[in-house]
């Protein structure tokens, strides 16, 4: 027979226990929904790195075709793949960027007409790649993409400014796209000098001799209207006046 301590003790102990299993039904459903929530944004995160990104988008002149240009999404931290597509017509090139992300900057994309473009795919560390589209055949099977090797014009590499900012010198080279390394230890430095803001005038070039290396060229100004570029890897020298 109960008595009324009996009684007392046996709701205690029963209420105890009651509020331990609530604890612990609280603390599995708080660890199920941080386990939820966890699993949740890994995925996301996942999704994000492996997500494809639009980099450029480009129309013809008259609207009706486009080009795109997307990065392909990776767990790695290898260079990065462009993808080059025309509706159904894909092509794939790896970028040699030292491993960083690209940027829209890094593509150019050029029409000719409404059925040619020129593509050019800039890496820091690779000189640029062309890559010629051209409008396929109705019913063609072919690639409308051609990775080509071109001369792509003559770009400064250095300049400078005369000491009170009047005249201006500036050391040019034709550059090639990727695959014509072999063709830049033939490349003349042309030197260009005149007036800032004027269009400059051809003086001269230095032949031969390592036209990437820019620790090859010191140029001194001695004032405003003289200056002399020392070029080491050529063993020449040169000295212009201003006029």
């Amino acid at each position: 027979m109960w008595t009324d301590n009996d009684e007392l003790e046996y709701e205690v102990n029963r209420t105890k226990f009651q509020s331990g299993v609530g604890c612990l039904i609280v603390g599995f459903i708080l660890l199920v929904v941080i386990i939820v929530s966890a699993m949740s944004l890994t995925s996301k995160a996942y999704d994000k790195l492996t997500e494809d990104t639009e980099l450029v988008e480009s129309k013809s002149p008259d609207q009706n075709h486009i080009i795109k240009v997307i990065v392909k999404g990776t767990l790695t931290f290898n260079d990065p793949t462009v993808v080059i597509s025309y509706k159904n017509n894909k092509m794939e090139r790896k970028i040699n960027n030292d491993r960083k992300s690209l940027n829209p900057s890094d593509v150019s994309i050029s029409w000719k007409n409404n059925e040619e473009a020129t593509i050019l795919l800039f890496g820091e560390k690779q000189s640029s790649e062309v890559v010629e589209f051209k409008l396929p055949n109705k019913g063609s099977e072919s690639t409308p993409f051609q990775v080509v090797q071109s001369e792509l014009g003559l770009f400064p590499f250095q300049k400078s400014e005369s000491p009170n900012h009047v005249n201006i010198v500036e050391l040019r080279k034709y550059t090639y796209s990727k695959g014509m390394g072999r063709f830049y230890d033939e490349v003349p430095i042309e030197v260009y000098y005149g007036k800032i803001g004027d269009n400059l005038q051809r003086y001269g070039e230095f032949e031969g001799g390592n036209p990437n290396n820019k620790n090859s060229f010191q140029i001194l100004w001695k004032d405003d209207q003289h200056v002399s570029i020392d070029a080491r890897a050529y063993n020449k020298s040169m000295e212009i006046e201003f006029k």
